[in-house]
């Protein structure tokens, strides 16, 4: 049976509107068609979110004035095909769409999705009492502090009065270092002190306040926002949505079996044993690398740094100890495989760093991706 929930938060700022989106691209993945409607009236900020800012012709509020039919208005994600949004107007205030044609709306989004998620506006004004009407659930959002608490009481307190029946709590930005000194409510605190069932809680990410703060600049540049809202910037070896952790592993050991054989081989002085030696810590650093990030959710960038050291160092010798030779056809495969690989490391160390265009190196084809790159590269150097 299909289900319409609004999400509220009383106070401003705490990640109401990450939540939802959270929640609505959760739900689509598990193939639950879901439908996000941005009721913040004049200051909308979903379709930002999900980067879909520049694809909005119609809005809630020309549904409601019958301007446009509710189809015409929605808007698919292009990644998640079981989402959808039905943007906010960037003008007008909350409550002016009524609370009857809210409800129509929902009541036809609802023949259609299997969630409905209403994103209401801050505070409690008109434009939260015209969505609980239409919603048969509510979500409370709130941090583990005193004043946004107080506020989420008091929107507890309006959804019961609206008669609908307990809302569920999520508690955001949760630290739990500083839940274990006792300098912060824990979420299962907040849940009690407000009486209400806890759904979950979020813990905080410096990352997600990294990508927050650039967000239009993220979009802008062709990165989703998806990546921000569900805290996967730190993921940095994700390309286009594409997991290559298996890619970067291989890398890693392919690095130090080249390492291995250079030094097996023997006959090596001076510089030669000191690339050797170089080229081992750099497989060793990617693979630390990846350990760090498998344990604590986070990569350690200095280390990232040391391949790209190494290759920038790699390709320099390699082009002197050839430069001489007047035959291209003797040496540039090397060279532009050892730059291939020199700028695939560089880039996953720029995006450990929070920084660097995710898509700009989107595979266009299989056999161009950075996975082929590194492979190519890798099994060159074992082979040379």
């Amino acid at each position: 049976m299909s289900q319409a929930w609004t999400v509220l938060s009383g106070k401003g700022g705490v990640g109401k509107s990450t939540v939802s989106v959270a929640l609505g691209m959760a739900l689509a993945r598990r193939q639950l068609p879901c439908c996000l409607v941005d009721a913040d009236l004049g200051l909308r900020s979903l379709d930002m979110l999900m980067n879909l800012h520049s694809r909005v012709v119609y809005d809630v509020l020309d549904v409601a004035r019958k301007d446009c039919k509710l189809k015409y208005a929605l808007i698919r994600h292009t990644e998640d095909g079981a989402l959808w949004l039905l943007p906010a107007a960037q003008e007008g205030q909350p409550g002016d769409a009524g609370h009857g044609e809210m409800e129509r709306i929902v009541k036809k989004l609802k023949k259609r999705m299997a969630y409905v998620l209403l994103d209401a506006p801050a505070g409690l004004g008109p434009g939260v009492s015209a969505l609980l009407p239409a919603s048969d659930h509510a979500l409370v959002v709130t941090t583990p502090d005193d004043v946004a608490m107080r506020d989420a009481e008091r929107a507890i307190a309006l959804t019961e009065a609206a008669g609908l029946p307990r809302p569920m709590l999520v508690v955001n930005r949760v630290r739990p270092d500083m839940v274990a000194r006792g300098e912060m409510y824990s979420p299962q605190a907040v849940a009690s002190a407000l009486d209400v069932p806890l759904l979950g809680y979020v813990p905080e990410d410096r990352a997600v306040l990294a990508a927050a703060a650039v967000v239009f600049l993220l979009s802008a540049r062709g990165l989703p926002a998806r990546d921000a809202v569900t805290a996967d910037f730190g993921g940095i070896f994700r390309f286009d949505g594409q997991l290559t952790l298996t890619a970067a592993v291989l890398g890693g050991f392919l690095l130090l079996a080249a390492a291995a054989l250079r030094l097996v081989s023997g006959g090596m002085a001076g510089l030669e044993l000191i690339l050797s030696v170089f080229l081992a810590c750099s497989g060793a650093a990617v693979l630390y690398a990846l350990i760090a990030q498998r344990r604590s959710g986070a990569f350690a960038p200095t280390a990232l740094l040391v391949p790209v050291c190494f290759l920038v160092v790699q390709l320099i010798v390699t082009y002197r100890a050839n430069a001489r030779d007047s035959v291209l056809g003797h040496f540039y495969v090397e060279l532009l495989l050892l730059a291939a690989l020199c700028l695939t490391s560089l880039y996953l160390a720029a995006f450990a760093y929070r920084c660097g265009a995710p898509r700009s190196f989107a595979p266009a084809a299989p056999g161009t991706s950075p996975c082929s790159i590194c492979w190519a590269s890798g099994i060159f150097l074992i082979l040379r």
